[in-house]
């Protein structure tokens, strides 16, 4: 996804910066990073997570609605009952 691309979803989508924020979990100013494609002189690179989040959020408008502990971003779900020590899903007993 280029900065042009990612300025286009968040205006096809009628948000302003600091919607589009709140939307991907981030503070207004790397939205503005995102979209120059520039941070303090070096390029920036979306990050794969914003960029399936932002496709998420194509298909339907996010909800303002989620509770605190539980934010959703188009098809991922980030909650506070995961955490770095938590078990993978997918893990199997012996990993």
């Amino acid at each position: 996804m280029e900065p042009s691309d990612f300025k286009k979803w968040r205006k096809a989508l009628k948000l302003s910066q600091k919607e589009a924020a709140h939307a991907l979990g981030l503070k207004r100013r790397m939205i503005q990073y995102y979209e120059s494609g520039k941070r303090e002189g070096e390029k920036v690179v979306i990050p794969l997570s914003v960029r399936l989040a932002c496709s998420g959020a194509g298909r339907r408008r996010l909800s303002w609605a989620e509770p605190k502990s539980t934010q959703a971003i188009g098809l991922i779900v980030v909650s506070s009952a995961c955490s770095p020590s938590s078990r993978h899903p997918f893990q199997t007993g012996s990993d």
